[in-house]
């Protein structure tokens, strides 16, 4: 299919990867019709990780290698969006530079995505100054500057930085509408193998956020984005 669809403004975004009855096999991949995943949907619930939260009743797969972190260990670069399938409100949340379809594409394309269980809120992030599903390519150390800012209608109750599928708790005052956070984290990388590094935010109403991945790259590794 994708060797018919190459150079059509198409895309095949894999959903509920982790569903135990429609599981997505991450050997198959392709950058230009792939750029990014359903990492929740209403029915099924969260594809972040067998112990992350937002999961639902339905059945997922019994070990990890569907779900969106055992696909970013692979090296695969994915934002994240979320679906509101089956009568659901999940939202995938886009910042497009013009409001059109042609928009809409190109933000879906460059990964600058976000995903919500349903909020409507504004979620932002940067790392080193490069926003949702972009690169770093001179880390050095790996250590960077990492912005996260969210305004939504219900208060915080955490969040976190997920560092190459290893979570950060980010100081943030429980109960907060709307806030900012800056500070520098420390992500693991080389030339061959950029970290990644995105933030999921819980508010006190069950209700969760997940920003696209920025990567990471050691110096001389990569494209920015």
């Amino acid at each position: 299919m994708w060797a018919l669809l190459d150079g059509a403004p198409v895309l095949t975004i894999p959903h509920h990867p982790a569903n135990r009855s429609h599981f997505y096999p991450w050997e198959y991949f392709h950058e230009q019709f792939m750029p990014v995943v359903e990492i929740f949907q209403d029915y099924r619930g969260s594809a972040e990780g067998p112990s992350c939260p937002g999961r639902s009743v339905f059945p997922e797969v019994d070990g990890a290698e569907h779900h969106v972190q055992a696909a970013l260990a692979r090296g695969l670069r994915l934002g994240f969006i979320a679906g509101g399938d089956h009568g659901g409100v999940a939202q995938a949340g886009l910042f497009v530079r013009r409001l059109d379809r042609a928009g809409v594409l190109e933000a879906l394309c460059a990964r600058r995505v976000f995903g919500t269980t349903g909020i409507h809120c504004w979620l932002t992030f940067a790392v080193n100054g490069r926003v949702l599903g972009g690169e770093v390519t001179d880390a050095g150390s790996g250590t960077v500057e990492v912005e996260l800012g969210c305004a939504a209608p219900e208060p915080v109750a955490d969040a976190v930085l997920v560092i190459n599928g290893r979570e950060e708790a980010i100081p943030v005052a429980p109960g907060r509408r709307a806030w900012r956070w800056g500070g520098a984290v420390r992500v693991p990388s080389t030339v061959a193998r950029p970290g990644y590094v995105y933030p999921r935010i819980r508010f006190c109403n069950g209700e969760i956020a997940w920003g696209s991945p920025v990567w990471v790259a050691a110096a001389g590794g990569g494209q920015s984005g």
